[in-house]
């Protein structure tokens, strides 16, 4: 395997891993642990794991999910409008020093994310708007959500393949120490496939699809959370 540490020099690494806007299709397929490794196997020719993985083959992801009383981004969602928004606070691998704020949004098929990490100038757009929303719709911590990610890359597509697997949720409504006790799976023995990507795919990865006859379905981790722990 590849080390991309040698690929991109440090600066760009980190360069990437602060990015704060993105513009992408992203296409989510339940898979097996089984399918996973078996696909795993066929993208290992021309992609390689992504540098922001330091140990093993993965990450771990933190969320906290902020939406109103009445659960309106999740309405959203369930109702498959066009044009909705989630607003979130995200860190990796229990590292709360670094915290991003973010707004992701979706236009039809295009995902767009803007973020800021927290703590920054309070006057970015994106700060802004979180303010807004937060008093239009009296935002409040809602859900909890950690996943471990194994990230594959093709630099030459400008293509991204996440396998998000051990899904788990916990209310945010009285819990803010995190310990695993008050966690659910909310997909076991499942994970999620998501291709991310701004052009066209390459013809390897609609093999992939073929092969394992793959079915692109709506899976928001937020909306299953919410329906797993019982929360509407």
């Amino acid at each position: 395997m590849i080390n991309l540490s040698r690929v991109f020099p440090k600066e760009d690494i980190l360069k990437r891993r602060i990015k704060l806007h993105f513009r992408r299709f992203e296409f989510k397929y339940l898979v097996s642990t089984e399918q996973k490794e078996e696909i795993i196997k066929q993208i290992q020719p021309f992609m390689y794991l992504d540098p922001f993985v330091t140990s093993g083959s993965s990450y771990l992801i933190t969320s906290l999910y902020l939406d109103s009383p009445s659960l309106t981004f999740y309405r959203q969602n369930e109702a498959g409008l066009p044009d909705r928004k989630k607003i979130r606070l995200r860190y990796y691998d229990n590292n709360q020093k670094i915290v991003f704020k973010e707004i992701k949004r979706k236009h039809q098929d295009i995902v767009y994310k803007d973020r800021v990490i927290s703590g920054g100038p309070p006057d970015s757009p994106v700060e802004m708007e979180i303010r807004q929303l937060t008093k239009l719709l009296h935002l409040r911590p809602t859900i909890w959500i950690k996943y471990s990610r194994q990230p594959w890359i093709d630099l030459k597509n400008n293509l991204r393949i996440t396998f998000d697997s051990d899904i788990t949720a916990a209310s945010a409504k009285f819990i803010t120490d995190l310990k695993e006790k008050w966690f659910k799976n909310i997909l076991p023995g499942y994970n999620i496939m998501e291709l991310k990507f701004d052009g066209k795919l390459p013809w390897q990865i609609f093999n992939v699809i073929s092969k394992h006859s793959l079915i692109r379905e709506a899976l928001s981790k937020y909306r299953l959370a919410i329906e797993k722990l019982e929360m509407i």
